[in-house]
């Protein structure tokens, strides 16, 4: 599903994980940058590892809700 989607599908529980999931996955890469770890992503149907000084940190965005989805 992407964030449209998600945003759209009535299910705060669903959109509310998807939400904790990005911001679980920021903060994984900021700690890597901190200590110099690397991590593991999947791009473009392949896997690469990431060192620490390789991880641009960009904060998230997801849409909100509207007020009936929240």
């Amino acid at each position: 599903m992407t964030e449209e989607e998600l945003a759209r599908s009535g299910s705060p529980l669903m959109y509310g994980a998807y939400v904790a999931l990005r911001r679980a996955a920021l903060m994984a890469r900021e700690t890597a940058r901190q200590t110099g770890t690397a991590i593991v992503i999947e791009q473009d149907g392949q896997l690469r590892w990431l060192s620490g000084d390789e991880l641009n940190v960009v904060v998230p965005t997801a849409p909100i809700p509207p007020e009936s989805q929240r």
